[in-house]
């Protein structure tokens, strides 16, 4: 073995080992953020600060693993340091936001725009490191950003092929009764690190077999390269028939805008597959030359059609979240379409002139993505505040407005909204103030005022006792959510549930639950939570034994379970014995 073949096997091995460093670490990093949110200790219980710390993670990984083959060590520093504090910043603002239903995890959506974007700035500054300048050549470009969608693809079904050899074994084991491999796959402290490994290790051996990716990208584009013919046709065929149905078959889909753009987005795809890097010893065959410059023609009408189909939809009903990212794919499609259009008509190579146009619309999309993952364009909070503004401005109703849109699925910023809306003294005071009141979108809508219970015919128990002032003052709150004069009329009981010596105020709805409001130090009455009547007693004869005072306090001899901040509570089974009978308190079993 010569000296430059063992030099470059110890280097092989070097580079090696520092990847399986970095999933390891990067490994172990997820696992103690995944037990930090399960125990519910911080830094989980800052929320802005660990999503933070989890985007990051997930995306330092990755920039470390491809840029040790592609990077040298101070550019490679310098630029995982910019990577992991930009992300770390999304993933902040993501905490921020405060969506509901992702209380430990970022977004989706967010998690895809942070891929898609460290997946183009990363090959932009690789393919530059390669050519040693600010600027790379296309090739470069080319090869740089195909190899790694490759590798990515490639690495990601490796490590699912490898979870499912561990569960084929884990399978195996079962079958003879042998439970302890299933078992020691399964734990955090395991499935974690072993995924990070499994990741790196594939993004390594990806790398060092050049033939591999570049046999797979072969195949691919010639593949797809000879489906952009079919996508022009049907393109030019769609557009040749408008003028004979007119638009308005296409408004009434109400999502013509997202299908032009996803046309769109195809034939970019398919151009630049048929097109590759430009540099083949052999001319392209006929179909496909003429196919690209067709592609690179229609790319202008049909985003000019989303466009006017995105400003007609947002003139009538405002901003929403999809509306705002198809508005932000529309600017990214237009720099498309006017290089492509000028890269078919202008005479030489066919569609030689894509090139500058891929590179330069490559940082505006970097920058239209940055403004959509951070609090300069984001979606929520320009959704929220279109949709306030149309109703303020009257262009909506308040009886028609999604209140439950504010509350429950636009985080921070629609509860800020909505506290400012319920400062109002008419009707959308009214019901953003029921809309505050409400726990989930499922509970009824909020009663109108003329069809609301009077707070002067509520009855209050045990005789003798007054309603609270307090209780009073909230009365066209409480009773737009649960009381209804000729459906669900309510009663109030004032009972000291937590003996701390000041009553409590339950408010039954007219069914089977109730309310229950505390006195806080600052002399407002908060909702806590509700009770239930046990689903086996008539309603009848539980609210008549509660009238006539026969019933008693009795601390749960069952804790709670907290689930990631969930809390589940026992029903006793013994919640039903014979009327008249007292149930069992057993203790807990030890």
């Amino acid at each position: 073995m010569s000296m430059d073949t063992e030099h470059n096997a110890g280097a092989g091995r070097r580079l090696l080992l520092t990847r399986l460093a970095v999933g390891l670490i990067q490994g172990l990093a997820l696992y103690g953020l995944a037990e930090v949110a399960v125990r519910d200790v911080w830094p989980a219980t800052d929320r802005p600060l660990f999503l933070g710390l989890v985007v990051m993670m997930l995306a330092a990984g990755p920039v470390v693993l491809s840029g040790l083959g592609g990077l040298k060590t101070q550019a490679l520093i310098v630029w995982s340091a910019i990577a992991t504090l930009v992300t770390a910043a999304i993933g902040w603002n993501e905490g921020y936001r405060a969506l509901n239903g992702f209380e430990t995890i970022p977004s989706p959506l967010v998690m895809l725009g942070v891929l898609v974007g460290l997946f183009v700035a990363h090959s932009l500054v690789v393919a530059a490191a390669r050519d040693r300048g600010r600027i790379a050549g296309y090739p470069t470009y080319f090869d740089v950003s195909w190899k790694h969608g490759v590798q990515l693809a490639l690495a990601l079904a490796f490590t699912g092929i490898f979870w499912a050899v561990l569960g084929l074994g884990a399978a195996l084991f079962g079958m003879i009764g042998v439970k302890a491999f299933g078992e020691f796959i399964g734990q955090r402290w395991f499935a974690i690190p072993a995924s990070a490994l499994a990741f790196a290790a594939a993004v390594h051996l990806t790398d060092v077999r050049v033939g591999l990716i570049q046999g797979v990208r072969t195949v691919a584009l010639t593949l797809l390269g000879w489906l952009l013919p079919l996508l022009a046709g049907l393109a030019l065929a769609f557009l040749a028939t408008l003028p004979f149905t007119g638009l308005k078959p296409l408004w009434n889909t109400g999502s013509a805008a997202m299908i032009l753009i996803g046309a769109a987005v195809g034939l970019i795809l398919l151009v630049n597959a048929a097109y590759q890097d430009g540099g083949r010893e052999k001319p392209l065959p006929v179909a496909l030359r003429w196919s690209m410059r067709l592609g690179g023609l229609l790319l202008a009408p049909l985003t000019a059609l989303a466009a006017y189909a995105l400003w007609l939809r947002i003139g009538q009903y405002g901003l929403t979240i999809e509306r705002i990212i198809a508005v932000a794919g529309v600017v990214v499609g237009a720099c498309y379409a006017v290089g492509y259009a000028a890269a078919a008509v202008l005479p030489g190579p066919a569609m030689r002139r894509l090139e500058p146009t891929n590179v330069a619309t490559s940082f505006v999309g970097l920058a239209v993505l940055l403004a959509l993952l951070s609090p300069l364009a984001d979606p929520v909070r320009l959704s929220v505040d279109s949709q306030v503004a149309r109703l303020q401005a009257g262009k909506v109703k308040p009886a028609e407005f999604d209140f439950d849109y504010l509350k429950f699925s636009s985080g921070a910023f629609g509860k800020k909204a909505l506290d400012r809306l319920a400062a109002d003294r008419g009707e959308i005071g009214r019901l953003a103030r029921a809309a505050r009141l409400k726990e989930s979108r499922s509970e009824r809508d909020s009663i109108p005022p003329e069809k609301q219970q009077p707070v002067a015919g509520i009855k209050v128990w045990p005789a003798g006792k007054a309603m609270p002032e307090g209780v009073k003052a909230q009365w066209a709150d409480l009773a737009s959510v649960n009381c209804d004069k000729d459906s669900l009329e309510c009663e109030l009981f004032m009972i000291d549930l937590n003996g701390d010596g000041h009553d409590e105020a339950l408010l039954k709805d007219g069914g089977s639950r109730v309310m229950v409001l505390e006195l806080d130090k600052a002399g407002g009455w908060l909702r806590r939570g509700y009770m239930d009547v046990p689903y086996c007693r008539g309603e009848g004869e539980v609210w008549a034994a509660m009238r006539a005072g026969r019933f008693e306090m009795r601390a749960s001899a069952w804790p709670e379970i907290v689930v990631d901040g969930a809390v589940m509570v026992l029903r006793p089974a013994e919640a039903c014995p014979p009327v008249g009978a007292k149930p069992s308190a057993e203790p807990p079993v030890k």
